[in-house]
């Protein structure tokens, strides 16, 4: 089967150095694929077999990173700055909010959060790890998150980066990707 979806629409197309967002980045998740749409704000997802639409979850904002896949539980951040915790039927469970407020600001031609949702989450042992925040100067917020319940584990909030690239778990330590002063 083949799924047709439009081009994706880049965050930075006129940023060589900024190009995580250059084509979609299907997920596996038991007998289904997700995709998630920059373009409509929503979570695909298709079943494996047949490729037909088998449910699909509308965030606030473009979603421009993949989601997570762990303990039949689906993660997945937005451009509205939201951690979303779905069932693999679509159903929300819980969701969390990760910069200090619902500040907006007009970005890639649409409204989106001050603090987005900028890299992939992590997830391990029951927690979930996640990024809101794109520039120092409006602060970058790393979370760690109950996966289970949406609870606040702990929050870092004073890094002086740019994330970039991505978030890693290895020997038990959370890896960040960024770039010191920016761009």
């Amino acid at each position: 089967w083949v799924q047709h979806l439009p081009p994706r629409q880049e965050a930075c197309e006129f940023t060589p150095r900024i190009n995580g967002d250059r084509a979609y980045e299907p997920v596996a998740c038991g007998d289904m694929i997700l995709v998630a749409c920059e373009h409509n704000s929503a979570l695909l997802a298709l079943d494996i077999q047949t490729g037909e639409e088998r449910w699909r979850f509308y965030a606030n904002a473009p979603l421009r990173v993949a989601p997570v896949v762990a303990d039949r539980r689906i993660f997945l951040g937005g451009e509205d700055g939201v951690l979303y915790c779905l069932d693999t039927a679509g159903k929300l469970q819980w969701q969390f909010r990760g910069g200090p407020s619902d500040r907006k600001l007009l970005g890639h031609e649409r409204l989106i959060s001050v603090w987005p949702v900028s890299l992939r989450p992590v997830a391990r042992d029951g927690k979930v790890f996640f990024l809101a925040g794109y520039w120092p100067t409006e602060g970058v917020f790393i979370h760690g998150i109950d996966a289970a319940t949406g609870s606040r584990l702990w929050t870092h909030d004073s890094s002086q980066f740019r994330p970039a690239g991505g978030m890693s778990i290895i020997d038990d330590l959370l890896h960040v990707g960024g770039l010191r002063g920016g761009i």
